[in-house]
């Protein structure tokens, strides 16, 4: 995460710096550092771990040279995140800053984090690149690397809690770029192994764990590989891995996809973490953290899943400060947003009445909230909403488009209306571009909403203007839509991956989903409960808190 190609020179196998890709209860430092994540068994009931990581100024100094950061900030006497600091059980940060940051800075730190009953972690790049193979790979350290971090650690009185490997199955097998080592799983184990040792040595309670990438475009093989990464490092350091943390690769379909990943890392005893953070397109601090939010609080919701470990992390230019934790925008204020307790909706629709309640995931009302009623549109008219699709660029291709089809291509037909707005596209850390459609005869531009209508019999392909891509990067793809109810059993959206003369190779598909319109607003009671008159006609109805400082957003279908 810390990676990429940027400090080759002088900084032997570092990787680079950017990666591809109350709840929240602090438990006790010395129960941590026996068995990092948790006082509980993994996925038992008790407070998810809350982890914080932001970019250090080392790295950030490499990023973006000459851009001011407040890291170090946080450990002054005075910091303003004392909220966010109670919430927060572990600290982590870049092998590169404790290697290259000043003495006084780390002891300071060091301190401070001690003082708070906060433990330390460290991003570690365990890889020991040994040849040519490797420098400059994410995920590669020199041989010595880390075992002098964890002396420098103890050297300036720090204890280190945990050490958190920087995605070795990813980069050490798999990754195909300069410099590849494309080593077998078993050859990465037994090469990490020493390093594990080394750090052990010196810090015997330390809990080592790993980052992977985890993406729904993977596939089923990707979860058996990680499966057998698990065994083949317990086999090579004689202890099992601490912890397992998802580097997600977000879209749409990742609420089915984490669970099971974390289902089967649990049965074998591993504790299951989720990095939330935004997406490297985001133009502001704000955006960012709002759709970190959204991540956990969709994954999240009504309880159904919750993480051992939730890492709110960035090593993505943004957001740009930590602090202070009452400004929305900083990684601390993300804290507290976290730290806000989860909220579960019923409601009920009958004649011509919709009533329900809001309460916290004990039981206990939430008064005086607005709740939004909401039924579907027709698609030719109200909001248009995002939706994203993420994955990995397959090999060979040179291109893509996104088409849209409507009773065409499919096992499908149907009617329905279909309002596209803005389409953009990203790759890795890149800039967000955007997708144009063609236009629709000579000199004629298309609208800035592209809305068409699925007639049964009549099918329609439309592509985007094609647009290049690069194989094997992690890419998203954002679309801004409306559609109708029976729009989704008429068609769909996809990406569309060709080679370089035009071949399909791929296609991702992104099922059409109608939007909402409000028609009624009601406010909790003392009790948590709410009522509103609501047309007769009113279907499909849905029941939704938008969230506030206090709590998390919660949405159900009215019956």
């Amino acid at each position: 995460m810390t990676g990429g190609a940027g400090l080759r020179d002088g900084i032997p196998f570092w990787s680079g710096i950017c990666r591809k890709l109350a709840k929240g209860v602090r438990m006790s430092l010395p129960v941590l550092i026996a068995g990092i994540a948790i006082g509980h068994a993994p996925g038992s009931a008790g407070a998810t771990e809350l982890w914080l990581s932001g970019v250090d100024p080392f790295v950030r100094g490499v990023m973006r040279p000459g851009e001011p950061s407040d890291y170090t900030d946080l450990f002054k006497p005075d910091a303003p995140w004392t909220g966010a600091a109670a919430r927060t059980a572990v600290f982590k940060t870049s092998t590169q800053w404790i290697e290259y940051a000043p003495d006084a800075a780390l002891t300071r730190m060091f301190e401070v984090l001690r003082n708070r009953h906060i433990a330390l972690a460290m991003e570690g790049l365990m890889i020991r690149g040994e040849a040519e193979c490797g420098r400059g790979v994410e995920g590669y350290s020199s041989p010595d690397a880390i075992r002098n971090a964890a002396l420098r650690i103890r050297r300036l009185g720090g204890e280190l809690a945990a050490v958190a490997m920087d995605e070795p199955l990813w980069f050490g097998h798999h990754y195909e770029g300069a410099q590849a080592c494309r080593s077998s799983i078993a050859e990465i184990a037994r090469n990490i192994a020493g390093n594990v040792a080394a750090v052990t040595e010196i810090f015997p309670s330390v809990a080592i764990g790993d980052i992977e990438p985890v993406s729904t475009d993977a596939g089923p093989g990707w979860t058996d590989e990680i499966m057998q990464w698990v065994d083949a490092y317990r086999t090579a350091t004689g202890r099992p891995l601490a912890f397992f943390h998802a580097d997600v690769i977000w879209d749409d379909r990742m609420q089915d996809e984490l669970p099971r990943l974390a289902g089967r890392l649990r049965a074998a005893g591993i504790a299951f973490g989720v990095i939330y953070n935004g997406d490297p397109q985001d133009d502001s601090d704000i955006a960012w953290t709002d759709h970190a939010e959204a991540h956990f609080e969709t994954l999240e919701a009504g309880g159904r899943f919750s993480p051992d470990q939730a890492i709110l992390q960035t090593w993505m230019a943004r957001p740009r400060r930590m602090l202070p934790e009452g400004e929305p925008g900083t990684m601390t204020h993300l804290v507290l947003r976290y730290a806000r307790p989860p909220t579960l909706l019923t409601a009920t629709i009958d004649s011509g009445r919709a009533a329900g309640r809001l309460t916290d995931l004990a039981g206990r009302p939430v008064v005086g909230a607005r709740i939004s009623l909401v039924q579907p549109e027709d698609g030719r008219s109200g909001a248009l909403t995002e939706r994203r699709l993420g994955g990995t660029v397959p090999q060979g291709a040179a291109r893509a488009v996104i088409g849209l089809r409507l009773d065409a291509e499919c096992d499908c037909s149907g009617d329905g209306e279909v309002g596209l707005g803005a389409v953009t596209y990203s790759e890795g850390a890149a800039s967000a571009i955007a997708v144009r459609f063609p236009p629709l005869g000579e000199a004629q531009a298309r609208p800035s909403i592209l809305q068409e209508e699925a007639i049964p019999d009549r099918p329609l392909i439309l592509n985007s203007m094609p647009f290049e891509v690069a194989p094997d990067q992690s890419f998203r793809l954002s679309v801004t839509m409306r559609a109708s109810p029976s729009a989704s059993q008429s068609g769909y959206l996809a990406i569309i991956f060709l080679d370089a003369a035009g071949r399909e190779i791929r296609r991702i598909r992104l099922p059409l989903e109608e939007g909402e319109i409000e028609i009624a607003a009601p406010t909790t009671d003392v009790d948590g409960r709410f009522s509103a008159a609501v047309p007769t006609t009113a279907r499909r109805l849905r029941a939704v808190f938008a969230g506030d400082a206090h709590y998390r957003r919660a949405a159900n279908a009215a019956r």
